[in-house]
């Protein structure tokens, strides 16, 4: 927690803010296309830069690319500011394998909204990459996916994977989160690989399973509080998942699933409250 802070702390020194709406950016609704504007800001980033956007719905065409060291803030306390896409996905961050270390991005008080197929981050090979306070929605893709990112640090999130979406997705990635909402219609969180602390989390709503550990060791996950839809796994093990920590929490489930007959999910400590669904 006190490297997360410091990373917080250097991001916020020294950095020069950039007011989104002086590059023409408009965040008019589906009218207006911010596409331009978005690139003419991010072009005129030199370093560490907070970027201010307007309230309301920007739309824009094409992937935004966000450069390094750099903070994206919507206004409000309610998500005010939306991302709406058309036809692409609505960020990458660290697309390919230029991105280095401390290259921070933060994303702040944004709603995310996906069309039909759509993602809304896709960070690849990132690292210290910090998201907090956003609401992020999929119509029937993956809320949130990470691949191959070291430290990533989730703070105050909502994912919502509505039809066959799911809600967080990562692989072998480096991933710390904290009061971290998750409602899905497909699996809730899909684990592989990667060494993941959860606090303080909440999945519901989802189809298969709730929070699947694929070939993933060494977890933590601390005040979960998982409640399935009907005739669905809360927890399921895959590929010797193993070494996960469980405490604290209260999980709602049938049974919890081992899908490798050779695995016992007890390596490890498991100390939350299970009790059964019944019916509803």
């Amino acid at each position: 927690m006190r490297f997360i802070l410091l990373m917080l702390f250097a991001l916020s020194v020294n950095a020069e803010v950039i007011n989104a709406q002086a590059f023409g950016v408009k965040c008019a609704g589906a009218t207006v296309d911010d596409t331009e504007a978005f690139e003419r800001v991010f072009n005129a980033v030199k370093g560490k830069s907070k970027i201010v956007l307007p309230s309301g719905q920007c739309f824009y065409k094409k992937t935004l690319v966000l450069p390094p060291q750099v903070q994206l803030v919507g206004q409000g306390e309610f998500f005010e500011t939306v991302l709406v896409p058309s036809g692409v996905d609505a960020i990458h961050v660290g697309a390919g394998d230029k991105w280095q270390a401390r290259n921070a991005i933060r994303l702040l008080n944004i709603t995310m909204s996906m069309a039909e197929g759509k993602r809304a981050i896709v960070a690849r090979k990132h690292h210290n990459l910090i998201i907090y306070d956003v609401f992020i929605y999929s119509a029937s893709n993956v809320a949130l996916s990470l691949y191959d990112s070291n430290f990533v640090y989730l703070n105050n999130v909502v994912l919502y994977g509505d039809k066959k979406g799911t809600g967080l997705y990562a692989e072998n990635t480096e991933l710390n989160a904290v009061n971290l909402d998750v409602e899905a219609f497909a699996t809730g969180i899909h684990i592989i690989g990667g060494q993941t602390t959860l606090t303080g989390f909440r999945i519901e709503r989802f189809g298969k399973f709730g929070l699947l550990l694929d070939n993933s060791h060494h977890g933590s996950y601390s005040g979960a509080n998982i409640l399935p839809a009907k005739q669905s796994v809360s927890i399921a093990f895959k590929n010797h998942a193993s070494n996960n920590v469980f405490t604290g929490g209260n999980v709602v489930s049938p049974n919890i699933e081992s899908t490798h007959p050779t695995f016992n999910y007890s390596d490890g400590e498991f100390n939350m409250f299970i009790r059964t669904k019944g019916t509803y």
